[in-house]
């Protein structure tokens, strides 16, 4: 009997590669259904349905709620599986770093893949232009609570807890300040979101300086 081989560094199996190529074609044939459906201006948001995603990628519907919550995950982003790469790249970054900076250029390193596909920046500026759905706010609150508790295993001393989620709050924000700079002028200029995120980073610096300490006593 042939045995498979689960070793890093070998090829995944048929079955891993079977659930990636499956997933890849949803989310590009719902890319294309949203454009020949009437894209932003036309309702193509409303006319591409799951029902239509899975008949143009071949898949059947169970398959497409096992990889995505809804067609927001698909048409837009999939939070949950950003938060689990964001996650992966903060737990491979250096135990030197701030957890804070960790976080950060952790979210850089996911970017950096993320946008190398033409298709993903759609998809992102497609999340940007229509807005938050209701299946989408939970998975986000989700994220920033698990990034929350990578960090606090990095610091030591009291209130880790509360410091973790305030750093993880304050990176959510400056991430979600980045997208909009970027969607705002960045992209119509040709510059990567990863710069927009270094300017954010750069006045988030200064903003310390003036802000705190909040309270003085």
């Amino acid at each position: 009997m042939a045995k498979s081989s689960s070793k890093p560094g070998v090829a995944p199996n048929g079955n891993v590669l079977r659930k990636s190529k499956a997933r890849e074609a949803m989310i590009v044939a719902a890319d294309e259904l949203f454009s020949e459906l009437g894209g932003y201006d036309g309702g193509g948001y409303e006319a591409t349905t799951v029902d239509l995603i899975v008949e143009r990628a071949g898949v059947s519907r169970r398959t497409f709620f096992n990889h995505f919550t809804g067609k927001a995950d698909v048409l837009m982003l999939d939070f949950r599986t950003m938060a689990e790469n964001h996650l992966n790249a903060f737990r491979n970054r250096p135990e030197s770093e701030a957890p804070l900076q960790a976080a950060l250029l952790a979210m850089e390193d996911m970017n950096q893949n993320f946008f190398a596909s033409h298709v993903n920046r759609r998809r992102y500026v497609r999340q940007l232009r229509l807005g938050m759905k209701a299946s989408q706010w939970s998975l986000m609150g989700e994220w920033e609570m698990r990034i929350a508790e990578e960090i606090s295993n990095r610091l030591t001393g009291r209130d880790k807890s509360t410091r973790a989620r305030i750093m993880a709050g304050q990176a959510a924000l400056m991430i979600r300040i980045a997208s909009e700079q970027w969607f705002a002028g960045g992209l119509l200029k040709g510059e990567s979101i990863v710069a927009t995120l270094r300017k954010v980073e750069r006045v988030a610096n200064k903003v310390a300086e003036e802000a705190y300490p909040l309270i003085n006593k």
